[in-house]
């Protein structure tokens, strides 16, 4: 027995290949899969490249009683189909693996690259000669089919043996040994004449591999029994649970030309009882494709008439041991193989594989295999472009959907914030407690509250805490004092945006764990990653303080070094440093001129025209002040007024900022992604609307 195939797992998989001293070097187009090869030889010295081979010699005798056990029926060859085009075929071909419309998956692409190699390498044989036709057996180790391929090719003057290992055996003059090619060299005349490629796939599963063994083969023989057949007629399956594997590809496979299935009698069931279990096993549509061309076997005559024929061998070749023994041959064990063989119509079998080319032609057999694989490729393809259509249809409903709730919601938001004219909006009580209550129509917005209160908020320090008055000991406390009413720049605003913010939040994660097809397939599910990558691309996660980015700037504009409290902080500190020197200065001249004109007497002239009557004095002392709380009053009054239009210009272009914002983080971004997969279904549908076409 050959040894595994590694792609084929446990299954034993071998191939043969017939004796050609001008393509020894027929390949294989099975990429995926390297099954051992039968491959006869014209001489044991002759070496094939890659593989090694034995061939077995037989004498005039034996070689004749080989054709006999052999000789296939006698049957007219006749064409029955004209061979197409195999230059159509390539175009076709061509015309539906496009890479970039990417409507197949990358099996049926090799499959597609495999159909064209093979028909290059055909038409640039030219006159050397068809290429070798390649017939597929495929069977359960427990139909016998391993016991039908040494009945096949079995060398009648010797055993092949019943070794159950997975090591290749090579057959030549001298002791068998393992090869590693899964390669066997055997010399056998109807392989030469038929030029067949050969190959044997035991215990099949349903792989691709496995697959693209059958799609590259011209012919096909699918090996059962009728006990199996039955057990599939009186066996109730239950939902999911997989049948006879030669009967599942059996199914896939009827439609292919020179399919043909092999019955092998172990209940001695007639053909009617097959044909039942046949219709059971696979269907009434596929059991009138595969009824015709049936074949029913008897392996086990198959192996007798084979033994048979080696006692009758031996027998005819041994000495006479007495003279007076009877000198003619015993015709028992001629008969007894005459008889097997005829009850196992394995001949049958042979002939139809031997009068295959010869019946059709290389060509027609290639162009044959090919249709079929390239009108499964079609199907495949319209398959898939109709599945993701329909899919990209429900995606695109979807999103739709999600558009319009989202479009609700999102108006919902800005209506809290920036109600309209006539809107019956909820606004803050100026009582105690806060409570939320009805308004009336026309409200203002909450960006006009807010800055309302701020407003307010700085008149109030200004009135209670920052009077002109206090700044000549409270100078170093107005940057303080108005910071600290700044830290309540639009506080009311920033809760009511936070709000929004979360329920935004909340609707962008609903849209990601949102409702998705589970039956998407793989190219659709590929292009929900991409719509999901362009959603993550294109949009930021919508946090808390997302919708708070003009309030911080505007706040940070208030605070920075040279906004309008630093202006108003420096110059007040300057107008209360000026103001308090002056009142200083002139305290002290009033005050050593009162203190002159009180001790008159005793002074020379000079100096008493310094001195001043106390009353003088003070009256002059507050007429100096009087004059400079007027000028500070006046002067700080101004800061405020510059103060306050800033801060109006500032409140102006917060509300537009807002907007501008809540637009940019909303509409432009949360929309726009989940408008992603509609857009990108758009192109999807376009390339599967054009391979729909392409295939009607």
């Amino acid at each position: 027995m050959p040894s595994l195939p590694p792609s084929i797992g446990a299954r034993q998989c071998l191939r043969l290949r017939p004796r050609s001293s001008a393509r020894l070097d027929c390949k294989s187009t099975s990429a995926s899969m390297q099954p051992s090869l039968v491959t006869p030889v014209p001489s044991a010295a002759r070496t094939i490249s890659r593989y090694t081979s034995r061939s077995f010699r037989t004498n005039a005798s034996q070689l004749q009683a080989v054709q006999v056990a052999h000789r296939p029926h006698e049957s007219p060859v006749t064409s029955s189909q004209q061979a197409q085009s195999l230059s159509d075929i390539v175009r076709r071909v061509q015309s539906v693996v496009d890479p970039t419309q990417q409507a197949l998956g990358g099996e049926w692409i090799n499959r597609m690259d495999r159909l064209v190699q093979k028909v290059q390498r055909l038409e640039a044989a030219g006159d050397r000669g068809p290429d070798c036709n390649r017939v597929l057996v495929v069977g359960s180790s427990l139909s016998q089919t391993q016991q039908l391929l040494n009945a096949m090719i079995d060398e009648p003057l010797r055993e092949m043996g019943g070794s159950q290992n997975n090591q290749a055996q090579a057959y030549a003059p001298g002791h068998s040994q393992p090869l590693d090619s899964h390669t066997v060299g055997l010399d056998r005349h109807w392989l030469q004449q038929a030029n067949l490629e050969i190959t044997v796939l035991l215990d099949p599963s349903p792989s691709e591999a496995t697959y693209d063994l059958i799609y590259d083969s011209e012919a096909v023989l699918f090996v059962t029994d009728d006990y199996a057949l039955s057990r599939s007629a009186h066996r109730s399956r239950s939902a999911g649970e997989r049948g006879d594997t030669t009967h599942e590809l059996l199914s896939r496979f009827a439609a292919k030309p020179n399919v043909h299935l092999v019955v092998n009698s172990i209940l001695g069931s007639d053909l009617a009882q097959i044909a039942d279990g046949l219709e059971a096993a696979t269907g009434s549509s596929v059991s009138e494709l595969v009824a015709p061309s049936l074949i029913p076997v008897r392996i086990s005559d198959a192996l007798a008439a084979n033994a048979a024929l080696r006692q009758a061998l031996e027998k005819t070749e041994q000495p006479i041991a007495s003279p007076v023994a009877d000198s003619t041959p015993s015709t028992a064990y001629w008969d007894n193989f005459s008889s097997h063989y005829q009850r196992s119509n394995v001949g049958t079998l042979l002939n139809l594989i031997q009068t295959l080319q010869a019946r059709q032609g290389s060509q027609a057999l290639l162009a044959q295999s090919s249709a079929f694989l390239l009108q499964h490729c079609l199907d495949e393809a319209l398959a898939i472009a109709k599945r993701n259509l329909a899919y990209l249809h429900q995606l695109r409903s979807l999103a739709s959907e999600a558009k319009e709730r989202e479009q609700i919601v999102l108006k919902q938001s800005l209506e809290r914030i920036w109600p309209p004219t006539t809107a019956y909006t909820g606004q803050l009580s100026s009582d105690e407690i806060k409570v939320w209550r009805p308004a009336s129509p026309g409200s203002h917005s909450a960006v006009d509250q807010a800055m309302q209160q701020t407003d307010a908020l700085f008149e109030s320090t200004f009135d209670s805490k920052l009077q002109w008055w206090k700044l000549i000991w409270k100078v170093d406390d107005v940057r303080k004092e108005l910071e600290s009413a700044c830290s309540g720049f639009a506080a009311s605003l920033e809760s009511d945006l936070a709000y929004e913010s979360g329920r935004l939040a909340t609707l962008q994660l609903v849209q990601q764990l949102g409702p998705s097809l589970s039956s998407a397939s793989r190219d659709v599910i590929l292009l929900t990653n991409e719509a999901e990558a362009y959603r993550s691309s294109k949009l930021r996660t919508i946090e808390p303080s997302t919708l708070m980015e003009p309030i911080h700037r505007r706040r940070a504009q208030l605070l920075q070094t040279g906004g309008p409290i630093d202006v108003l902080a420096s110059k007040s500190r300057k107008l209360a440093v000026t103001n308090s020197a002056a009142v200083a200065v002139t305290a002290a001249g009033v005050g050593s001129a009162s203190v002159l004109g009180a001790s008159l007497t005793g002074i020379d002239a000079s100096s008493a025209a310094l001195a001043l009557d106390p009353s003088t004095g003070i009256g002059l002392g507050l007429l100096t002040l009087t004059l400079v709380g007027w000028r500070m009053q006046g002067q700080y009054n101004k800061y405020r007024r510059q103060f306050r239009d800033d801060w109006q210009r500032f409140s102006q272009g917060l509300d537009q900022d807002l907007k501008l914002d809540y637009q940019s983080s909303t509409t432009e971004e949360y929309v726009r992604s989940i408008a992603a997969p509609n857009t990108t279904s758009s192109s999807t549908t376009s390339t599967a609307q054009k391979i729909i076409d392409k295939s009607l």
